[in-house]
């Protein structure tokens, strides 16, 4: 049986991806298709990534791609954490569509990485301010927020 040298992964919007078989190992989603004992692994696979869309996957790809290289070529660690930070600093709907891939697709490094920023875009906000941040709708009334405060008194300290 030949080794497998070439992914296919088509996206929600029919993009297609042809990547290479170590960039395809990067994702555990793909990995635990592509070692499925009953998958055919000399023929090309072709996977479905309905959670994401061709330019998310794009940006999931350009991270990859940066940090196997990095890997190999032993970047220094500082670079390479300076590098994500320019990569996460993107519009925050683009943001949170990676994150949705990223959890999808079971990249844990690039997971790790973009719930770090969405949690420190949250850092020293007020509940009302990170309502506001994700659009979240307050379903409580004035007085059942009140009494909630009382009775967590110890969190808002």
């Amino acid at each position: 049986m030949a080794e497998q040298q070439e992914v296919i992964l088509c996206t929600s919007d029919d993009m297609e991806f042809h990547v290479e078989y170590e960039e395809a190992l990067q994702m555990e989603y793909v990995k635990s298709l592509i070692e499925d004992p009953d998958n055919d692994r000399s023929l090309l696979l072709k996977i479905l990534v309905e959670k994401t869309t061709g330019p998310i996957l794009e940006k999931v790809f350009e991270y990859i791609r940066y940090h196997l290289e990095a890997n190999k070529s032993n970047r220094p660690e500082e670079e390479v954490k300076n590098w994500d930070t320019q990569f996460v600093n993107v519009d925050q709907q683009i943001l949170f569509h990676l994150l949705i891939a990223a959890d999808f697709l079971n990249i844990s490094n690039l997971l790790d990485l973009l719930l770090k920023t969405v949690a420190d875009m949250m850092k020293d906000l007020s509940p009302k301010q990170i309502r506001e941040l994700f659009g979240i709708t307050n379903d409580f009334t004035p007085e059942e927020e009140a009494q909630i405060r009382r009775e967590i008194e110890w969190a808002f300290d």
